[in-house]
């Protein structure tokens, strides 16, 4: 049984006509009814009454269209979900942020990103970087924002160096430093 003659059951149930279904199909008449027969021989079913003038289905077919519905049905969501995941401009991207990154980051990214890519839906996830990687790692993201290190087993690319200094009062005792003060 292959997906080809299920759709052909079906084109059969919505002409009622071999030689209509077969042009709906795209297939001669002879190749369709030949893949019929061949599907009901696996089956040991017939589907079709067949007469000169009408084709119906026998209750036997009647309740394996209500299947072969549900599977052309479920198939051709597939290929369209498949066609939509395999464009870069209508795909989901998911992205993980640390919390104090993302007010700032995003102000900047997100709308160019808007600009080159419209049909692109982002999926943002603010989370701690220990869960980024973890989701990273299972795959339920895509991209992380993170602080570094993160592990041999991810790929890594330096966005940018985020200078860190320490603020104290003016009294306070490393003011009187007047330099970098060891962590």
């Amino acid at each position: 049984m292959n997906l080809r003659d299920l759709e052909y059951v079906a084109a059969v149930a919505d002409h009622r006509h071999f030689g209509r279904a077969a042009g709906a199909c795209g297939v001669s008449q002879p190749t369709l009814s030949a893949q019929i027969r061949k599907l009901e021989d696996e089956l040991g079913l017939v589907l079709f009454e067949r007469s000169p003038r009408n084709v119906t289905l026998t209750a036997a077919g009647e309740r394996v269209l209500e299947r072969v519905r549900v599977v052309v049905e479920e198939t051709n969501r597939i290929a369209a979900l498949a066609t939509e995941m395999g464009d870069s401009r209508t795909a989901t991207l998911r992205i993980g942020l640390f919390p104090t990154i993302a007010p700032y980051l995003l102000a900047h990214v997100v709308p160019e990103v808007r600009a080159q890519f419209p049909e692109l839906r982002l999926r943002l996830i603010e989370a701690k970087t220990d869960d980024i990687v973890d989701q990273l790692r299972v795959g339920r993201l895509d991209v992380g924002v993170l602080a570094l290190p993160v592990g041999d087993d991810l790929q890594v690319t330096p966005l940018f160096v985020e200078e860190f200094v320490l603020a104290v009062p003016n009294d306070h005792r490393f003011a009187a430093i007047g330099g970098s003060v060891s962590p």
